[in-house]
């Protein structure tokens, strides 16, 4: 995540902590990096105009290839040096928020359509369990479903399928969180 290498500066009491001289750094480097120097302004005079033209074309092309993209990701954007995010730097900002209880239970029905299903892990169930996954990322919902399946293969390495109770066990077990008394 960015807010490592940019994080606010002056949260230490030396005004010259290794933070802020990295986060220097960084904003020097990317500052060197959007401004590549072009050599169309000192296009040699003895050229011909047909030259001149191929010449701009040709360093056109190398600014174009030599072109960096930096892509920074961070959970937390309010603890990000402004310097960082000014213009000129991180330009472009994405904001992904996480799945509603709806799209929970399509994320939970997408990770679970390829493992079998005890017949006790009904359509209801599965939205009960889609309460439970609000506030975590996709990521973390295919987790808990791969987490389930092994802990029916640890159980009974023939198993068949999943049940409520391994779903169950691998929320508790992964998230830390209280079941609701009518799940538990």
């Amino acid at each position: 995540h960015i807010e490592a290498l940019g994080g606010k500066r002056g949260k230490d009491s030396s005004s010259h902590s290794s933070s802020d001289r990295l986060l220097s750094c960084l904003l020097t480097e990317m500052d060197g990096v959007t401004t590549e120097k072009s050599t169309l302004s000192t296009i040699p005079d003895n050229l011909s105009e047909e030259e001149k033209d191929e010449y701009r074309e040709r360093e056109a092309d190398r600014l174009i290839r030599n072109r960096v993209i930096v892509v920074g990701v961070t959970s937390h954007p309010e603890l990000l040096d402004e310097a960082l995010i000014r213009s000129g730097r991180f330009d472009i900002h994405l904001q992904t928020t996480l799945p509603n209880v709806s799209e929970c239970g399509e994320i939970l029905r997408h990770h679970l359509k390829n493992i079998p299903l005890s017949p006790e892990v009904t359509p209801e169930f599965l939205n009960e369990v889609s309460e439970l996954c609000v506030g975590k990322s996709g990521a973390e919902i295919g987790h808990i479903c791969q987490e389930a399946a092994m802990l029916s293969l640890r159980e009974n390495i023939k198993a068949l399928h999943i049940t409520r109770t391994h779903l169950l066990k691998a929320i508790q077990s992964e998230w830390h969180i209280p079941l609701p008394p009518h799940l538990s």
